[in-house]
């Protein structure tokens, strides 16, 4: 990961965090929080965007004080604290409830599809 191509440095995380998409395993959310402070922002930012992705509708404590640690350290950086907020947003909600299942009807009965990472994209 370090002396790789860059779009492959970007795009480790993300997969990372759609892989395991409402499944926080505590060595990805590490792999991923180490990600996080990485030199390249873009790797930061999509290290962060799959902490909240890994978490969604989960409330772990564990990934909402790291996402809170996230919070102070990119305080001065305004890209990065937003994408702390959306992934803080994406751990906190239950999305059991947020789609009435009359919406759901309508869908196909393929589980990807439901993920939260379905419905994010």
């Amino acid at each position: 990961m370090h002396y790789g191509d860059p779009i492959i440095r970007k795009t480790v995380p993300l997969a990372l965090g759609l892989v395991s998409a409402s499944n926080p395993v505590l060595p990805i959310l590490d792999t991923l929080f180490k990600y996080s402070h990485d030199n390249d922002l873009a790797v930061a930012l999509n290290a962060i965007f799959a902490m909240g992705l890994v978490g969604a509708g989960m409330n772990n404590a564990h990934l909402a004080q790291m996402l809170r640690q996230l919070a102070g350290y990119y305080y001065k950086e305004p890209d990065c604290l937003f994408m702390v907020c959306i992934a803080q947003a994406h751990h906190s909600v239950d999305y059991t409830r947020t789609i009435p299942d009359t919406q759901l009807d309508n869908w196909p009965n393929h589980t990807s599809q439901r993920s939260p990472a379905g419905i994010i994209l």
